[in-house]
């Protein structure tokens, strides 16, 4: 699968699992839970639907489930709602842009940072990689 394909699953699967988000903060929210207690209950949700999403169509891994990756793809998405918030601090304290247009830029920088990890480390298969090296040594072979 190419790279723009993955791009634009990714991209369809993170507004998914952004909307589910927000539907369950927003309804927590409204039963009367506190927002801070909302917010990472919904992240969690949102997760479990992020990662099945992209395990099993934007990476389009056939292989079972492992741990690691869950961990992996977990590690990658609290980085990148950490380089969001760091970026959009930044952006909102060091220029005289509007919140709405840091905010876009936080989001897509963290967005295309989020996708290059989960590419290369979060759905990566080592296995299949290390069994690819081992079966494509060379021989070298000298003729007189």
């Amino acid at each position: 699968m190419g790279v723009l394909t993955q791009l634009l699953r990714f991209g369809l699967v993170g507004l998914l699992a952004t909307a589910v988000h927000a539907i369950i903060a927003l309804l927590l929210i409204r039963f009367g839970f506190d927002p801070l207690f909302a917010n990472p209950i919904a992240f969690l949700v949102a997760f479990q639907v992020s990662y099945i999403g992209h395990s099993k169509w934007s990476f389009n891994s056939t292989k079972p489930r492992r741990l690691s990756n869950i961990y992996r793809f977990f590690i990658v998405s609290a980085s990148g709602i950490l380089c969001s918030q760091g970026l959009l601090f930044g952006l909102l304290r060091l220029t005289e842009l509007t919140a709405s247009i840091s905010l876009l830029i936080a989001l897509g920088i963290s967005a295309i940072c989020t996708f290059y990890l989960s590419r290369q480390w979060a759905f990566r298969d080592f296995k299949a990689d290390s069994q690819t090296c081992a079966n494509s040594s060379t021989s070298i072979s000298i003729q007189k």
